[in-house]
């Protein structure tokens, strides 16, 4: 059986306390955001900023992000994002 590697509860923590925070780090997420929003645009994906917003702040943390919504994501992806998706809805493999 395969286990997909998810988020431990201190990862999750983490995560959680990186976008509830004001700092650099905030200001830098925001603009990463808005970078990312602004090259799917152009490649003819109109995304919405907290999707945006979550990869930014997971790839700085390296970071799954964990979701039964992948569109959006491999659309992030498309613009050169390092960004890893576990989608939650897939079946596991035996």
């Amino acid at each position: 059986m395969c286990r997909m590697d998810y988020p431990t509860p201190d990862e999750i923590r983490l995560a959680a306390a990186a976008i509830n925070r004001d700092g650099p780090e905030a200001e830098t997420d925001y603009q990463e955001a808005a970078v990312i929003r602004a090259i799917a645009r152009k490649q003819g994906s109109i995304l919405e900023l907290p999707d945006c917003l979550i990869a930014a702040v997971a790839v700085r943390l390296g970071l799954p992000v964990v979701t039964g919504n992948t569109e959006h994501f491999q659309a992030i992806q498309r613009t050169g994002v390092k960004l890893t998706i576990a989608n939650w809805r897939a079946a596991p493999i035996s």
